[in-house]
């Protein structure tokens, strides 16, 4: 599996019509299909490549955000080291242990496996961590310098590496799209040259498994965990409390002491905002009552697209510019969805009732794909906050602290941020694919079984569907 971090399934497309990556075509999609997948939400890096690597989404991880703060270790006396995160730094190194105990990533189902620049790798070898001990390093000269195409390149090795050790799973990450668009946008010269890197890395990875004559029986698997969309304006969620004379914690102000608030925010296009009920406990639900004066000024304010709270455990409210929907869980896996005034989703028809599955389908192509499941799930997390807001494209959610200055950002509910491309060098027979579908597909085309309690679905019914047909035709 190679992980395009930050890949918009668009661009890719223009360049492939533009022949500019002929490795990509040549190797993966001629063979296979040029699919597109929904992301989960918050659509960012970490939380995003949970469902590749755990079939998870980031509420059932625990995972709910790069940032996140946890209210009910926060009410206990004291100061603990599970109130609160940034995986943007150091404690990216805590990732593994923060997630989910109950669920193997692919690296633990699979001890022959290897990892490359990536944060989620618990059940790696160490000696199967390419570049691992001192990623660290190399992403903060890179992030400094911007010089990410020296990483890229570095991938590109590690790629041919992988092969020639002849892993039965590996995971590449190709950090340079999504870092360079941070300080860009997503069609710059140097996300695109990035692209290129990404098929000039095919190319190799092809020659070097024709050498190792595994080229017939690899599958291969080219995703990205999230898109963007470039960034004009930012709006600082923290400074919207504080201005108000609200008493907030966020990072990197991490030890204000008795905050009200508390925000913490992903890719800066989503933030989590927990906030300290009228009950005065911090590990208290805080409903929407009590929250109404706050959506109501940020909904109003043009860098917020869409604000969501709840009123009970199974009734979830999501407040746009000119309406609210409500989004009732019937059962684990059945939702409603109903709305005042205009839909805040802007979905169209939908039936009365429907399972998370069905949903998919009927918000694929929508400005918000797959955001009635995303929002059910995110809710699983004790971790996720009380208040949701989902940015506006050409906004973001952090003013201060960002250095260097985002230009592009992801995070949100919005189709720049969620659709991701999804290339595969086998025939895949499904239209509405999740990132989450990636984990179960690999188990059972590596001959294991599929773990109940995951969220993504396996391709391989619909693979062996095809190649029934196919050999019938």
């Amino acid at each position: 599996m190679i992980l395009t971090d930050g890949a918009r399934p668009d661009v890719m497309n223009e360049l492939i019509q533009r022949g500019e990556m002929p490795n990509l075509c040549r190797h993966v999609i001629e063979n296979g299909d040029f699919s597109k997948a929904t992301s989960v939400f918050p659509s960012t890096t970490g939380p995003a490549y949970v469902p590749l690597l755990m079939g998870l989404f980031p509420g059932t991880a625990n995972m709910p955000g790069i940032r996140w703060f946890d209210k009910k270790q926060y009410a206990k006396s004291g100061w603990n080291s599970e109130q609160f995160r940034s995986y943007v730094g150091v404690e990216s190194f805590l990732m593994n242990s923060d997630l989910n105990p109950n669920f193997k990533t692919l690296f633990e189902i699979f001890p022959n496996s290897a990892s490359v620049f990536n944060s989620v790798t618990r059940g790696v070898k160490p000696e199967n961590e390419l570049g691992g001990k001192i990623r660290f390093l190399y992403w903060l000269y890179a992030h400094w310098t911007h010089h990410w195409t020296f990483i890229d390149r570095m991938a590109i090795e590690h790629l041919v590496e992988v092969a020639k050790r002849k892993y039965k799973f590996s995971f590449v990450v190709f950090p340079g799209v999504d870092a360079i668009s941070h300080v860009s946008h997503p069609r710059a010269e140097k996300v695109i040259q990035a692209y290129h890197d990404l098929d000039s890395g095919i190319g190799r990875l092809a020659e070097e498994l024709k050498n190792q004559g595994n080229y017939e029986s690899t599958g291969i698997l080219v995703t990205a965990d999230h898109g963007l969309s470039k960034t004009e304006t930012h709006f600082g969620i923290p400074e919207f409390f504080m201005e108000r004379k609200v008493k907030t914690l966020y990072h990197p102000k991490i030890f204000n002491r008795n905050p009200k608030i508390t925000v913490a925010i992903s890719g800066n296009g989503m933030a989590n905002v927990y906030v300290k009920p009228q009950s005065g406990d911090w590990a208290d639900f805080t409903p929407h009552e009590e929250l109404k004066g706050y959506v109501e000024e940020l909904i109003n304010s043009e860098p917020i697209e869409l604000a969501i709270t709840r009123n009970s455990e199974n009734e979830i409210l999501i407040t746009g510019k000119e309406g609210v929907g409500s989004l009732d869980k019937i059962s684990e896996d059945e939702i409603t969805y109903n709305f005042s005034g205009n839909d805040p989703l802007r979905i169209g028809d939908l039936p009365n009732r429907m399972t998370l599955n069905e949903s998919l389908e009927h918000t694929f192509d929508s400005d918000f794909p797959d955001a009635l499941a995303q929002i059910v799930q995110i809710f699983k997390s004790s971790r996720t906050g009380d208040l949701l807001l989902s940015a506006k494209e050409g906004f973001d959610l952090r003013e201060a602290h960002e250095r260097p200055e985002h230009f592009s950002s992801h995070g949100a509910l919005s189709k720049n941020h969620m659709s991701v491309p999804f290339l595969t060098n086998f025939k895949v027979n499904r239209r509405f694919i999740r990132t989450a579908d990636a984990f179960p597909t690999i188990l059972e085309l590596l001959g294991e079984e599929v773990p109940s309690g995951i969220d993504g679905r396996s391709l391989v019914s619909e693979i062996k569907e095809l190649e029934k047909i196919e050999n019938n035709l």
